[in-house]
Formats: C-alpha cells, structure tokens, sequence
C-alpha cells in the first residue's frame, strides 16, 4: 500500500470517528441528555415550589456552566491524558449515567401511574 492510499484511508477512519458528532451533539450534549433534562424540568416537587428549590437550580446552573466552561476550555488537555481509550470509556461512563436516569424517570412514571389506577 502507498503512503497516499495508507494517508487517504487514515483520514477516511478519522472522518468516520468524527462524523457520528455533529449529528447528535448540539453545541455540548447529546439527545440523552436534553430529553432527561426535558423529562425531569417538567416534573414539579410534590410539596410545592419553595425557595430552596429556585435556589438550588441556580446553584445547579452555575455549577453546570463551570464544569461546560472547564470542559471546553482544557478538551485538549483532558483528550490527551485520557488517549483515545480512556475517552472512550468516558464516553460510555457518561451514556450509563444517562441511561440510569432514565431508567429512573420511567420508574417513577410507572409507580405515578400505578398509584393513580387505585386497585382496590
């Protein structure tokens, strides 16, 4: 094989790694996670709106923009001492995550639904 065929396929593999992101990853998640943060901004606590509560999501909002911002910032830094493996796992780290509250939001949803039909 030529340098320019071993380049040329180096460069298709590489373009083939990347090109699953774009599709799925506005700006900085994916649909898992905008569809948990859907799923769990409609929910309302069951004793009512209080303070704490607003307080708390501001709390959670800064810490969100911090962590984006730290991500962002060092992504090179943070790929390089993973290496590709380490930010594989990492990826599939954050997918189980997101996978656990889902799972979590069903079974609330379900025992919500179960506690409505009043089976008596």
């Amino acid at each position: 094989m030529s340098e320019s065929a071993a380049s040329l396929a180096s460069q298709h593999a590489s373009l083939q790694n990347k090109l699953f992101y774009p599709l799925t990853m506005p700006i900085t998640v994916g649909p898992g996670a905008i569809s948990v943060a859907i799923a769990l901004g409609t929910g309302s606590p069951r004793e009512g709106l209080q303070p704490v509560h607003f307080i708390g999501v501001g709390v959670a909002l800064a810490l969100l923009y911090i962590s984006i911002y730290l991500c962002v910032r060092f992504a090179g830094h943070i790929g390089k001492l993973l290496g590709p493996s380490g930010t594989q796992v990492a990826m599939r780290l954050f997918v189980f995550a997101i996978f656990c509250i889902g799972v979590q939001i069903l079974w609330l949803s379900l025992s919500d639904l179960l506690n409505t039909l009043h089976l008596h």
